[in-house]
């Protein structure tokens, strides 16, 4: 079902398809339903005012606004047009959307609220769009549709400046179609409960719609006593959360004998790693339907971590994808044997070329040029049986003294501390050891007691040298944790 047609775009298939629905309602918003072609017929509303602002085929648009329908319906406006859609979160501040649309070459920004420059084209949105005329030439029927990507993601930027990746339209169906396969879609109503610039909960919510499967929108700013009860009271069959999130709740939930959220066909973690602990602990006590991918905005979908693999294997990312290859390679880019550490390098029929990768000539753009190739900068190995384990960044790495510490990697022991809810490893400038290493803790416990568990559980060479303890810990909107924006002078 997803899959284009000769000289068709993503736009052509889901109005085809959302046409094709009957009247049952698709999306629950609060108080507001909206069925299959009512979607449609709003969006193409959408469209025209914003062929009225002066969007055309080929452009970009970005959008940026709180409410999940209005991000929606002109996410798919967009697409009517024939323009690329680029998603930004509505708490970004006004500057870093200038920023963004100005790298993405954007005509058009769909805000939340006005943006006080005139560097960027930007219209506030009125709930007119909704019901005013669609474009007159129909969807898609400028020639230069064709070409446009399907939509402009970027990169995390938690490690270096964020890039522009298109997606093109065919390259977009097929990562959508691969991850409609490995997360066994078809199961039901789908709760997002974080933002739609995500591209992974973006994507859950076309495939349902696609599908014909509902979309139940919540607030994204929640408690864990509020988010356990809607997803009670929702009957949804599948939910995105980020590592942080899902462990809030399992701190929440406490031990149980049965899931509590056993109708869950899948709880998918998203946004960046957990620990072992964590996802055996989402298994058992949250849902059966556990389950976390590695992916990311150049490669696609690589490996799946579910079902029985959770508790087998939870320090692992999952087994690697049958249409995808991934290997290690060493500090001359040769390829390292099977179960040997290296930085990552992914071959894929979804693999993506950032815009203008000439212009930030990093290992992994030249890798792109050569090879057409990814390589997003993780280090990690695969073993004989075909699982993924990931070890951090390859700018996570911290070199003490001549040894590589995998920052993640110590993260999860200095989490089996007793009292430990968080924790962020840094390296800080040392003038005899090159870096020294560091660590913000969130807790109940004292700094004595994170350095005693890290003296009798780490070894010397890798142990922390300060703990700070802190409230909490800086997380971007999708759950990755902002090392770069923890302040380093509480280590003084």
């Amino acid at each position: 079902m997803i899959a284009l047609r000769p000289n068709e775009t993503m736009a052509h298939l889901i109005f085809r398809q959302l046409l094709a629905h009957d009247d049952r309602a698709l999306i629950f918003a609060g108080s507001e339903t909206l069925s299959g072609p009512e979607i449609a017929t709003q969006a193409a509303s959408v469209a025209g005012a914003l062929t009225d602002l002066g969007a055309r085929a080929g452009d970009v648009v970005l959008i940026s606004r709180r409410d999940p329908v209005e991000t929606l319906l002109a996410f798919l406006a967009t697409w009517y047009i024939g323009a690329s859609p680029i998603v930004s979160d509505f708490r970004t501040p006004a500057p870093e959307i200038v920023r963004l649309a100005q790298a993405a070459g954007a005509h058009l920004s769909v805000v939340q609220r006005n943006l006080g420059s005139d560097a960027v084209a930007h219209s506030l949105w009125e709930e007119s769009w909704r019901s005013g005329p669609a474009p007159a030439n129909g969807i898609g029927s400028d020639p230069s549709a064709l070409n446009a990507p399907a939509i402009l993601g970027q990169t995390s930027g938690t490690t270096g400046q964020p890039k522009i990746v298109p997606h093109h339209q065919h390259l977009y169906a097929e990562r959508l179609r691969i991850r409609a396969a490995a997360q066994a879609r078809g199961a039901g109503k789908l709760l997002i409960a974080t933002s739609l610039q995500f591209h992974p909960t973006l994507a859950a919510a076309i495939i349902n719609l696609i599908i014909g499967d509902p979309v139940q929108f919540h607030p994204i700013l929640f408690t864990p006593d509020s988010l356990t009860e809607i997803i009670l009271s929702s009957r949804a069959r599948t939910i995105l959360l980020p590592p942080p999130i899902i462990r809030r709740l399992v701190h929440h939930v406490g031990p149980r004998d049965t899931p509590l959220f056993a109708d869950l066909k899948v709880l998918r973690s998203v946004g960046g790693p957990a620990s072992p602990e964590d996802k055996i602990a989402a298994y058992k006590h949250l849902s059966p339907g556990y389950t976390m991918a590695y992916s990311s905005n150049q490669s696609g979908m690589v490996a799946v971590l579910q079902g029985p693999d959770v508790l087998a294997r939870p320090e692992t990312t999952g087994r690697i994808l049958d249409s995808v290859l991934v290997e290690a390679l060493d500090d001359e880019g040769q390829v390292l044997p099977i179960g040997v550490p290296g930085q990552l390098r992914i071959s894929s029929r979804t693999v993506a070329q950032p815009n203008d990768p000439q212009l930030d000539a990093t290992a992994g753009d030249v890798e792109f040029l050569r090879t057409g190739m990814s390589m997003p900068g993780d280090v990690g190995f695969v073993d004989s049986q075909g699982f993924l384990t990931i070890q951090g960044r390859q700018d996570d790495v911290i070199l003490r003294g001549g040894v590589n510490v995998s920052v993640e990697q110590l993260e999860g022991m200095i989490m089996q501390c007793q009292g430990v809810e968080d924790v962020a490893v840094l390296g800080i400038p040392d003038a005899m050891m090159g870096e020294e290493i560091v660590a913000a803790v969130v807790g109940s416990m004292s700094g004595d007691q994170v350095l005693r568990h890290c003296v009798a559980t780490i070894p010397i060479e890798k142990r922390p040298r300060k703990i700070a303890i802190v409230p909490s810990l800086p997380y971007s909107i999708v759950g990755k944790l902002l090392r770069r924006k923890i302040d380093l002078a509480i280590f003084d």
